[in-house]
């Protein structure tokens, strides 16, 4: 059997269908490329956050111990801050901003 004489008796409608499938084929192709081009900005804030929180991690004066202790207060519902201490360390740092 050769395979040329029964493509020549599909005739137009086996041509048909072989460029409907590479017509197919070309569009998928640009449509996973026109994916590939997708870009992200971020903004101002994020990049902001994203760096304080990268030198957060970096300082050397984070207390690992004081901090695992702290967690560990919270998890078993003792942690009780003093609230004045708090609003008073928050308003210290916040007039250090300003004068």
């Amino acid at each position: 059997m050769e395979i040329t004489g029964m493509l020549g008796k599909l005739g137009l409608y086996g041509q048909n269908k072989v460029e409907e499938n590479r017509d197919k084929n070309q569009e998928a192709a640009k449509a996973e490329k026109a994916e590939s081009n997708d870009q992200v900005e971020l903004s101002t804030e994020a990049r902001t956050l994203h760096t304080a929180r990268a030198q957060a991690e970096e300082a050397s004066e984070v207390r690992q111990d004081k901090v695992r202790a702290l967690k560990e207060e919270i998890a078993r519902g003792s942690y009780s801050p003093d609230s004045e201490q708090t609003a008073q360390k928050l308003l210290e740092e916040e007039m250090g901003f300003w004068f």
